[in-house]
């Protein structure tokens, strides 16, 4: 059972909205990787010559994004916090795999995107004395 104890209505509203905009950014990505790889690669100016292994990526972004959808509705506090933590540790290791040349920097947008998400949500949640 969700847990919505003690909570501010529209801070909630607001939580729960950035989770569900998140939610179908990662659905909308996932069928990009998906669907058309190598259109988003060359996009973005990613040197890629096998697109397969985004391919593969976007099948669990999917399954990822459908968790944060089924969250949303259900009011999920606790998987606002969590994510919250989880988006920004992501845009952290983004940035470390650039450092470290592991990454092209421009992977760097997908973890700023995931950094704006998390502080939205953030935002939301202490408006909602969450």
């Amino acid at each position: 059972m969700p847990n919505t104890i003690g909570t501010n209505t529209i801070g909630m509203k607001n939580a729960t909205i950035s989770i569900q905009v998140f939610g179908l950014y990662l659905l909308a990505l996932s069928l990009v990787l998906i669907l058309l790889p190598s259109e988003l690669l060359s996009f973005l100016k990613f040197s890629v010559s096998d697109p397969i292994w985004f391919r593969v990526l976007g099948i669990p972004l999917f399954v990822i994004g459908l968790h944060y959808q089924y969250a949303a509705f259900q009011g999920d506090v606790m998987f606002f916090h969590v994510t919250t933590i989880a988006r920004l540790i992501v845009c952290l290791l983004f940035i470390a795999f650039v450092l470290l040349k592991w990454l092209e920097p421009q992977a760097v947008l997908f973890g700023v995107t995931d950094a704006f998400g998390a502080t939205w949500t953030w935002w939301a949640l202490k408006k909602g004395h969450i």
